[in-house]
């Protein structure tokens, strides 16, 4: 941690000394903020020996808080909230192309031509290149068969860059891999939440498994009974990954508590699927929260080694991490518990899973120096980008150019990343990343905007749902019919039944903004305290122009 500290002050000094911002930066000064992108993890535990409460005395006590981690958490969001101004389309694309690891998706494209290659492909294939989760001892006994689950998993990147990792590095053993995420399907789903690019799902679907209500949803405890008698089925399994998220846009500064039940259950469905000496890897955020630091303790009894991880190619900006936990101490270890936590799976859990007590004070003050360590990070890169947002440099911005090409040399190098041979995919052609969404326009303005657009009167709502539909490009005419025959259907015809729903979020065959809007509008005209005959005409003449889309 020494050398981390001293490297992250040496780079403080680079980004925030007005004098370097007009300077060009030296050759060792890229290498330090080049290593220092690549070293951004934090060691938990490592054979260290922690026990759990008995499962009668989880769940017992109301929310807890740590005042460090709230201090923590406090100076992170004053950070965050000087953001609440910028335009979110205009600080994505500066924060992109001031991105380090920008270069890395385009030269393993042009070099490698990996498939499915976003960046969720580039975090995950490094994080295999830095850990042994891959538990070869335990797959040789198993005749070589290694089978993954792979939880909120759409569009599928970890999936091919798992495959890319194991053809390259492993390639006599036997995989096979089972996904389960929100059904992009199923139009009762929406689209806040869940990622609906099937490109990849629709070439493997009998590989994805969508629950017993056809919704993909993970947080339905019938779904996770039906997964686990599902894969009971199968051989053990020795990795499980969960990077789920929801959109969070409107409460970035409560991110961890609107998660905390994801997180809950992919934690405890990780835990009902692994075999012994299996590796889970979770997607979290921050860990500022109660039930946040009980689940990282839960895991750091399960696990004999968990790092906390921020890869080079995730969003520097971002409190995005991963908790990677190795060799799991198996189902006779944690059998007792999952009952317990069962009963909290459905709603999540309203009380802190451990009593405050029951947490050793030495762990607490591991997840208060991880929390400061990725928090610092954080609110450097946000302040230098604040700086930087209007003030266009040429000597910096080659600056950031050159450590752009380093990055990307590094992250080759360091993952040994080969080009697969022709066959070794697992879809049935090559699917190259990035997004199928045709409608860019996200018409979401500041965070301050978005604020006001929501104590608007109901008439003012629906005139901002209006204008803001009138801003959409729509690039099919409204008077096109298309018309869909069916000379034969296939021999394998199936009929899904899933769980009912009264309001489309999602659908292949509607534009995704004036979908938003037109369920926008819907709950705005149901709300109690709306004056109907006052908007009930201006209502109708909005619906009228998002039908005619």
């Amino acid at each position: 941690m020494e050398t981390k500290e001293h490297n992250l002050e040496k780079q403080q000094i680079l980004f925030t000394d007005s004098n370097s911002m007009h300077k060009s930066q030296s050759q060792d000064e890229h290498v330090i903020i080049c290593n220092n992108l690549f070293d951004k993890r934090f060691e938990i535990v490592n054979d260290e020996s922690y026990s759990m409460p008995e499962p009668a005395m989880m769940f017992k006590d109301s929310l807890w808080a740590i005042d460090e981690l709230q201090q923590i958490k406090s100076e992170l969001n004053n950070v965050k909230n000087c953001l609440n101004s910028y335009d979110i389309d205009k600080w994505q694309l500066h924060t992109r192309l001031r991105n380090s690891a920008k270069n890395v998706i385009t030269r393993l494209k042009t070099c490698f031509q990996p498939e499915l290659l976003t960046q969720a492909w580039c975090k995950f294939y490094e994080i295999l290149s830095s850990f042994p989760l891959i538990p070869a001892r335990y797959i040789r006994h198993n005749d070589n068969y290694f089978k993954s689950v792979h939880l909120c998993e759409a569009p599928g990147a970890f999936i091919t860059s798992l495959n890319h990792w194991l053809k390259t590095n492993v390639p006599d053993i036997k995989w096979d891999w089972l996904a389960m995420t929100l059904n992009p399907y199923y139009e009762g789903n929406s689209t806040s939440v869940m990622v609906d690019d099937d490109r990849f799902i629709r070439h493997t679907l009998e590989h994805w498994y969508f629950g017993e209500d056809n919704t993909g949803n993970l947080m339905n405890l019938k779904n996770l009974n039906e997964l686990t008698k599902l894969l009971e089925l199968h051989c053990d399994i020795f990795l499980v990954t969960a990077d789920g998220s929801i959109d969070c846009t409107d409460v970035p500064a409560e991110q961890e508590s609107v998660l905390i039940h994801l997180h809950f259950c992919e934690t405890v469905a990780a835990l009902h699927l692994l075999a012994a000496g299996g590796s889970f890897v979770l997607k979290i955020f921050t860990i500022f929260e109660c039930n946040t630091v009980c689940l990282l303790y839960l895991l750091s009894c399960c696990f004999s080694h968990v790092s906390v991880i921020k890869p080079a190619t995730s969003k520097e900006g971002n409190s995005e991490t991963y908790v990677v936990c190795m060799n799991f101490k198996g189902p006779t270890f944690i059998s007792s518990y999952l009952d317990k936590l069962k009963e909290h799976y459905e709603y999540g859990p309203k009380r802190a899973i451990f009593s405050k007590h029951d947490i050793p004070r030495i762990f607490v003050e591991k997840v208060i120096e991880c929390s400061e360590f990725f928090k610092s990070q954080q609110c450097l890169v946000i302040a230098n980008n604040i700086i930087t947002f209007n003030f266009d440099n040429p000597k910096m911005l080659q600056d950031v150019r050159q450590i752009q090409c380093m990055v990307a040399d590094k992250y080759i190098r360091n993952c040994n990343i080969k080009k697969l041979e022709a066959g070794q995919i697992v879809g049935n052609a090559t699917i190259f990343g990035g997004t199928i969404n045709q409608y860019r326009k996200s018409l979401q303005g500041s965070y301050n905007d978005r604020c006001k657009k929501q104590h608007l009167a109901p008439l003012d709502q629906i005139e901002s749902f209006y204008n803001d539909f009138n801003k959409i490009e729509i690039h099919i005419s409204s008077d096109q019919v298309i018309k869909y025959k069916f000379t034969e259907f296939p021999e394998e015809l199936q009929i899904c039944f899933g769980k009912v729903f009264y309001r489309i979020g999602t659908s292949k065959f509607c534009n995704k903004i004036a979908l938003k809007i037109k369920n926008g509008c819907y709950l705005c005209y149901s709300a109690e305290y709306l004056n109907y005959w006052i908007i009930k005409r201006y209502f109708h003449h909005v619906l009228d122009t998002l039908k005619k889309s």
